[in-house]
């Protein structure tokens, strides 16, 4: 952890130190920031000279951060599209956009999409000043083919609910498709893609995917015969939405998901918070 930076933005005194971890303290140590500085630069500035102050900038927040992601965000590839995203910016104000589940886990930390909006508010005030948030949008999957009218209207009820609770902050409870318009066509050319060829990276995670889920699609009673069908779904979904942000330059706040791989493969700046596995 950079403690000179974190003392210097007032964070450690307004939040306390965070608690030792594990896998996140061992990922930290094993960070080469000099590849991260390098690859930002490559990505936002291409050929013409870096500015290495703006890099220095970006570094000091993203070692700021640190301390709240979990262990997704927390490696070069993961930390370079946040700090592209910021660098891009050049100090304006961060739009995230927070997916949400629209059923509920049990067995998880999160029970209910009002739980999780609930625990991604408490994440996301902790880290609002390092990357001065200037719009929250927390997104429901609405558009889904796979859930019927019956769910598609809970989801809907539960977006106006909670966007009712928000009223009077700069945070949004939103349909998928209205900030995403594109996002049906988007996900359908992906998945028609990825039926017809997976190149060897793509092949290894989808059977990485696919083993993680297996507990899932069984708790929801799915038949086997469709667990391909689903992983591709789901493989489909994240990486549209992630070249949408990656496009719009806007940053992504997701719970605890190995499809979080799939935002940051597309170039993606992801904050991992890490609560519930889904």
């Amino acid at each position: 952890m950079n403690t000179q930076a974190t003392e210097y933005f007032g964070w450690s005194e307004r939040y306390g130190l965070p608690k030792p971890r594990t896998i996140e303290t061992l990922q930290e140590k094993n960070l080469q920031w000099r590849r991260i500085r390098s690859a930002i630069a490559h990505k936002v500035s291409d050929y013409p000279p870096a500015d290495w102050g703006k890099i220095d900038a970006v570094e000091i927040r993203l070692r700021a951060l640190i301390p709240f992601l979990g262990y997704w965000s927390i490696n070069r590839k993961a930390l370079t599209g946040i700090g592209s995203n910021l660098a891009r910016l050049e100090g304006k104000p961060v739009t995230l956009l927070v997916p949400i589940c629209g059923y509920n886990e049990d067995g998880t930390k999160v029970s209910s999409a009002v739980k999780l909006v609930q625990s991604h508010l408490t994440f996301i005030e902790r880290v609002a000043d390092i990357l001065r948030i200037e719009r929250v949008q927390f997104l429901f999957p609405t558009h889904t083919a796979t859930k019927g009218p019956e769910e598609r209207q809970r989801l809907k009820d539960t977006v106006s609910e909670i966007q009712s609770r928000l009223v009077g902050s700069h945070h949004q409870a939103v349909s998928m498709e209205e900030v995403f318009p594109s996002i049906v066509e988007k996900e359908e050319a992906i998945k028609s893609d990825l039926k017809l060829t997976m190149n060897e990276e793509m092949l290894s995670l989808f059977k990485v995917l696919q083993t993680e889920r297996q507990h899932y699609y069984s708790r929801r009673s799915l038949p086997s015969e469709l667990w391909d069908e689903w992983t591709i779904k789901g493989i489909a979904e994240f990486t549209a939405l992630g070249r949408f942000a990656r496009e719009a330059n806007h940053l992504i706040c997701c719970h605890s998901t190995g499809r979080i791989r799939c935002l940051v493969k597309a170039g993606a700046g992801v904050l991992h918070n890490p609560i519930g596995i889904v």
